[in-house]
């Protein structure tokens, strides 16, 4: 299928960290990620047989891509594609462009958990941003949080995040969060890496079980944001 350039554009990159992650962060998951939206309304979890099944019609290698013809193929009936957790940051910075494109430099875009921000307001040193428990000021910089803040399942006394991890079909159990800050200085991808590395580090640090949050950035110095205090 012949698809849009903007939805080729999320579709490519989706794939080269899907590979780079080793399927950690993947846009198949459409199946899977299904069963739990319907758990969360239901109050349950997902029968292990349907995980299985859905399971079974995932994976980011049956996803062909063709630039040339910009098109689109999935090699397994049933299969379908959840860009949630990538499209958010490219929808933001595109926004953020048109803006700048009719003369409005002072804008923050908020599409979700993904933030595209401009100039700082008149007289300020950025917008103000609430971070864990921390609010920054931010200013020409592209921010997107992964977490089970809003979104989870609790039953039984356990918790089960909606961030899926792949391997297993089953959402995260341990409380954890992640926020990515790029540079808008940074390449035009960066967006992509930005929101999907927030879940692919999500996952990776509920597998190790070491830490419940975390906060980085794509550069040392010079970050664009200034802490202003807890809350």
């Amino acid at each position: 299928m012949r698809v849009s350039a903007d939805l080729f554009t999320v579709l490519a990159e989706s794939q080269r960290i899907a590979r780079a992650t080793d399927g950690a962060f993947d846009v198949t998951q459409a199946p899977v990620i299904r069963l739990w939206r319907q758990a969360r309304k239901d109050q349950r979890l997902p029968e292990p047989a349907a995980i299985a099944e859905a399971q079974r019609r995932t994976g980011y290698a049956r996803l062909v891509l063709d630039p040339g013809a910009r098109t689109v193929f999935l090699k397994m009936r049933g299969m379908l594609l959840d860009v949630g957790g990538i499209a958010k940051g490219y929808t933001a910075d595109e926004t953020l462009k048109v803006l700048r494109g009719h003369g409005i430099r002072r804008a923050l875009v908020a599409a979700s958990g993904d933030l595209a921000i401009g100039d700082s307001p008149p007289q300020t040193q950025g917008w103000r941003v609430g971070i864990f428990r921390h609010v920054f000021l931010l200013h020409n910089i592209a921010v997107s949080t992964a977490g089970d803040a809003e979104q989870f399942l609790e039953t039984s006394g356990v918790r089960y995040s909606h961030i899926i991890d792949p391997k297993t079909g089953m959402g995260l159990t341990n409380r954890v969060a992640v926020t990515v800050l790029a540079r808008k200085e940074s390449k035009p991808t960066d967006w992509i890496l930005r929101s999907a590395c927030s879940a692919r580090i999500a996952v990776s640090i509920s597998s190790s079980g070491t830490r419940e949050s975390a906060l980085l950035s794509t550069r040392r110095k010079g970050n664009g944001y200034t802490p202003v205090s807890k809350y």
